[in-house]
């Protein structure tokens, strides 16, 4: 990476080169005895703000959706552009910043993310089964009602021992294969919803936005992780539109 080092009333700068990394961004805050950092939102920013904010230093995050940061950009992206960007924004008062989430939003948001890969994975698995059935000429129920304990258990029947007028073969193979991942991913899906539910369980906020109609476990938890501190809006009517519970036109 490559920042400026700069103060606020003068204009000498000071060009400095580093590895991307705890160590060496330590190391250049320690030597330059530098009390604010500017960093672009990106996937370092994350960790670059809780180290430097557990130091107390403070640290701006720019909106890289914001105007200003896109009339203020040059044509040739590198780090010292990018740099000399956050430096002119910064002293010109025009530097757009975002609100970083806490560790336990940050997590939470992780969690469900992780969780909905795993329930889509899920999901092509119950896809991918019904198709294989369907070459056989075998069918199940469709819906929830395909997919109860019965149901497995007789698949897993079908995997070992063909039905009656269908011959066996490969395809019973992949159906047991297709069984084995569809077990994996409910056991996992099921531990990551245990997870949020011991969340909301412990979130007052949680508990009561299901008491809305309609708002379940992950959205009300999701809800939460998202506005993460909910008193940094000046009104509840900018925290409902925030959250989606107000749409608007945008």
């Amino acid at each position: 990476s490559e920042g400026i080092l700069f103060t606020p009333d003068s204009a000498k700068i000071q060009h400095v080169t580093f590895i991307t990394n705890q160590p060496e961004l330590l190391k250049v805050i320690e030597t330059h005895k530098v009390s604010t950092v500017i960093i672009e939102m990106c996937r370092p920013a994350l960790w670059v703000y809780r180290v430097l904010t557990d130091l107390g230093l403070t640290v701006l995050v720019a909106n890289t959706n914001s105007e200003a940061f896109h009339l203020s950009g040059k044509r040739t992206k590198t780090d010292r552009t990018d740099a000399e960007r956050l430096r002119f924004l910064f002293i010109s008062g025009e530097l757009k910043t975002v609100t970083m989430l806490s560790d336990e939003s940050r997590a939470a948001r992780q969690l469900i993310s992780v969780r909905s890969a795993i329930v889509n994975n899920r999901s092509a698995v119950k896809s991918t089964i019904r198709h294989l059935l369907d070459t056989v000429g075998l069918t199940i129920q469709t819906g929830k009602s395909g997919w109860t304990k019965k149901i497995i258990n007789m698949l897993h029947e079908w995997s070992e021992v063909a039905p009656p007028a269908i011959p066996p073969g490969p395809w019973q193979t992949q159906l047991a294969t297709q069984l084995r991942l569809l077990s994996m991913y409910d056991e996992e899906a099921d531990r990551l919803t245990r997870e949020i539910e011991a969340l909301s369980e412990s979130s007052d906020y949680a508990q009561q936005l299901q008491t809305i109609p309609g708002v379940g476990l992950i959205t009300s938890v999701a809800t939460q992780a998202s506005l993460d501190d909910p008193h940094r809006f000046r009104t509840s009517k900018q925290d409902s539109k925030y959250s989606g519970f107000h749409p608007v036109p945008y």
